[in-house]
Order: C-alpha cells, then sequence, then structure tokens
C-alpha cells in the first residue's frame, strides 16, 4: 500500500431515516466539526503547507443519492 493516500470512501448508513437535527447531534457526538453543510475531523499531527488541515471530511447523501 502507497503511504500516500487521496480519497478513502467511508459509509455511514442508517436503517432508518433520521433528520437534519438528529444527524447533526449524532455527528457532533462522535466528535466531527460542522461547518455550513460540511463535516470534518482536523489533523492533530502538523501540518505540511501541501497537506490538508482536516484528516477527513464527510459528505452528506440523502435518499441513497450520490453525485455523479
Amino acid at each position: 500500500m502507497s503511504d500516500y493516500v487521496e480519497e478513502i470512501k467511508i459509509y455511514l448508513v442508517s436503517k432508518s431515516l433520521r433528520s437534519r437535527k438528529v444527524l447533526q447531534k449524532t455527528l457532533k457526538n462522535m466528535g466531527y466539526i460542522s461547518e455550513d453543510d460540511f463535516y470534518y475531523f482536523n489533523r492533530c499531527d502538523s501540518v505540511m503547507p501541501w497537506q490538508a488541515e482536516e484528516l477527513f471530511t464527510l459528505d452528506i447523501r440523502l435518499n441513497n443519492c450520490s453525485k455523479q
């Protein structure tokens, strides 16, 4: 495996519908930071100028929709 990773997809799936309010509370309890419509985790290590400050971001899909 390469030492460099550009993208890894992680799926958080619910068996039932969740409101935005419940989703927000759940993600915040998991440690996500929210800003506008984005959720992310910041890195804990030193960030090089060419690296993103976020460890990863979360892209929310409603009703199993995807951008393709």
